[in-house]
């Protein structure tokens, strides 16, 4: 997950999002013969996901029946079996998410037009009349099916750390482009001013983003150790280190952000330039 940002930075958003689904949506399902459970099987298959807007399901013959518009599909357009997120039409219903094969699922391919972020293939996903067995859908929020250290694990801190993990591959490729163009600048500039390897402002800011960058990695995997190391040991995870978990995503995402955001203030006219890899980062 730190690697892929290497390459493309907007490859890692569907990437972790599928990670995360694989890992934590398909396994709440309560599936029962004659569900086919090939796809589920398939450690290759690929899961996407749409909440949101929750959308009323009218109940038939005790199954669901589908219809509607959700956003934010991030990874649809490989996906295997995708869900969405429904109420049913009963008294007390909680909100579930469903899940149907892809080809069930028609997606919007005009709806996710942005400056960045474009190769996540964020598109609306429509849904005409799809009947859904209830044992394809799960309560959103509800308990893993599975057993082990790993379902214990808090789902919400997965979702958060899948995703912030990337911004740690993010960071270390501006910083690695900043080095690369410092090397490549040796004989100076288009003005004749030194090269930015050469200029003391930038050997200080990216020191101070390199420190920055080391910090909050460690921050980010010590608490995982812990409570790793804890669910191991048949232990639960107190209210001390779920904080930790999550505030460590938040502070690597915020410091990674600062480094890249350092990285584009010293590069100077060359991070505005199409060609210039910065600008995936």
């Amino acid at each position: 997950m730190i690697t892929v940002p290497h390459a493309r930075a907007r490859h890692t958003w569907p990437l972790g999002a599928w990670w995360l689904n694989r890992a934590t949506t398909l396994e709440k399902l309560i599936v029962r013969p004659p569900i086919d459970l090939s796809a589920q099987r398939d450690p290759d298959a690929i899961f996407a996901g749409a909440m949101f807007p929750l959308q009323e399901a009218k109940v038939v013959d005790g199954k669901y029946v589908l219809n509607g518009r959700w956003r934010w599909a991030s990874g649809c357009m490989s996906a295997d079996r995708i869900g969405v997120g429904i109420v049913p039409d009963f008294d007390g219903a909680l909100p579930r998410m469903a899940v149907m094969p892809a080809s069930a699922v028609q997606i919007d391919r005009d709806t996710w037009d942005v400056h960045g972020m474009s190769g996540t293939g964020t598109f609306d996903i429509v849904v005409d009349n799809v009947v859904v067995d209830p044992n394809w859908t799960f309560v959103r929020g509800g308990g893993l099916t599975p057993e082990g250290p790993f379902f214990r694990y808090p789902t919400i801190t997965i979702a958060a750390q899948v995703l912030a993990v990337t911004s740690l591959g993010i960071a270390n490729e501006a910083l690695r482009l900043v080095t690369e163009a410092a090397s490549a600048d040796a004989a100076g500039t288009t003005t004749g001013a030194p090269g930015i390897g050469d200029r003391e402002y930038v050997q200080i800011e990216m020191a101070k983003a390199d420190a920055r960058l080391r910090a909050a990695r460690l921050f980010f995997y010590d608490p995982i150790d812990l409570a790793w190391g804890k669910l191991l040991r048949g232990e639960d995870l107190d209210t001390e280190i779920r904080r930790q978990l999550r505030l460590s995503c938040a502070h690597v995402t915020r410091e990674c952000a600062a480094v890249v955001d350092a990285a584009y203030a010293v590069s100077g006219m060359a991070s505005a330039e199409n060609a210039n890899q910065l600008s995936r980062c």
